[in-house]
């Protein structure tokens, strides 16, 4: 049985499909359309899905070198290897930028105002109304 919700939701599921390679199972010569579409899917899905690999036995575990422990000294020297590379910002990029901050939050904060104001107006002269 065919309705127009049945053809337009196998039209998109080939849509959805034509891109993964489950298009071929659903346009094969060998299907009739009378077979659910799910069915022939999960029959033909070992044809179009990769196949995953068995997975490797472990290998016998080898006693790891212990990791040397880093020093408080070491560590401060390798913070201030890694803060040296940053790039940091000129005082005239942060003035600019808190500048650009501040005027946004001043727009939004005037816009949000005007609609509490209309909103609020709009809530008075509802209640008036009861």
């Amino acid at each position: 049985m065919h309705t127009l919700a049945h053809g337009c939701v196998r039209g998109y599921v080939r849509r959805c499909f034509q891109s993964s390679g489950y298009l071929n199972a659903v346009s094969d010569p060998g299907w009739s359309g009378d077979e659910p579409m799910a069915k022939k899917l999960l029959k033909n899905r070992n044809r179009f899905m990769a196949k995953t690999p068995e997975p490797k036995q472990a290998a016998p575990a080898k006693s790891a070198p212990a990791k040397k422990k880093t020093s408080p000294a070491e560590f401060i020297n390798q913070v201030r290897a890694e803060g040296s590379k940053v790039v940091w910002p000129t005082w005239g990029e942060t003035a600019q930028t808190s500048i650009f901050v501040g005027i946004m939050v001043l727009i939004l904060s005037l816009f949000f105002l005007g609609i509490d104001t209309a909103f609020g107006a709009i809530m008075q002269w509802l209640l008036s109304l009861a």
